[in-house]
């Protein structure tokens, strides 16, 4: 009998605590999804500032203006997608243009971003403290791109994904947010090749902040050694920094 209490005992614990345990996980998802809103009418503006590199030697040094706007949304068989309006100017005087559509959406507890058919999982939910999950595996990392003339095989070499930094109060271009997801895309770098990108996410807002550097050295133009700075290594690639400025 005493044995008999004893296990019904421990199986109603198991019970109550799997109980406990999938409602936090479920609350820890649903929290964790608003890093990544997707709802009709959003917009994102950001400034983007960036540095090319072409034939060995630096080629130009821009700034710009991109906005970002949810236009619609779509049911198919994997559920809902949302299509994303982009649009550019060069000053913040100039009227928007329209320059490209892409496409975001949640699909088992993954965040999916779309651009020129490059689809890139962002997040994975819920969040984990250097979490670790394979960002690039609905992609083709041997594609080559096409950087102001240049091939170069941007996402060659990147490791996984990883949550470098969970829920923290941030400064980003003047503007508070109480809650910052920072995720490290790749930090790999040889005499040869420099793949650097990072991300981060705001709660309730999306993303907040981009940064990417992606460098290739030939060395029958530039001397590639780990004592030459990357400005003066690089024969091809770019620096790249986006960085929000306004939402609603």
């Amino acid at each position: 009998m005493k044995v008999r209490i004893a296990i019904s005992i421990g199986f109603v614990l198991m019970v109550i605590l799997g109980c406990i345990k999938n409602e936090t996980e479920k609350a820890d998802i649903e929290s964790d999804l608003a890093y990544f809103p997707l709802q009709v009418g959003q917009y994102r503006e950001y400034k983007v500032d960036s540095i090319l590199y072409r034939q060995g030697k630096f080629l130009d040094s821009t700034s710009s203006f991109i906005r970002e706007e949810i236009t619609t949304k779509v049911t198919d068989t994997l559920g809902e997608e949302y299509i994303i309006l982009r649009s550019i100017r060069k000053n913040d005087i100039d009227p928007w243009v329209p320059n490209a559509s892409f496409t975001a959406r949640i699909y088992y507890f993954k965040a999916v971003r779309n651009e020129g058919n490059v689809h890139l999982v962002c997040l994975v939910f819920p969040f984990i403290i250097n979490q670790s999950w394979e960002g690039l595996s609905l992609i083709n990392t041997d594609q080559v791109y096409d950087v102001q003339g240049e091939s170069v095989q941007i996402y060659q070499g990147w490791e996984p994904f990883k949550i470098k930094e969970n829920a923290k109060p941030e400064i980003i271009s003047g503007l508070n947010y109480r809650d910052v997801v920072t995720v490290l895309q790749s930090d790999e770098e040889d005499i040869l090749t420099k793949r650097y990108s990072l991300e981060k996410y705001a709660k309730g807002v999306g993303l907040v902040y981009k940064e990417m550097a992606i460098y290739d050295c030939n060395s029958q133009i530039n001397t590639c050694s780990n004592g030459v700075p990357w400005n003066k290594r690089a024969t091809k690639g770019y620096f790249m920094r986006q960085t929000l400025l306004k939402h609603n």
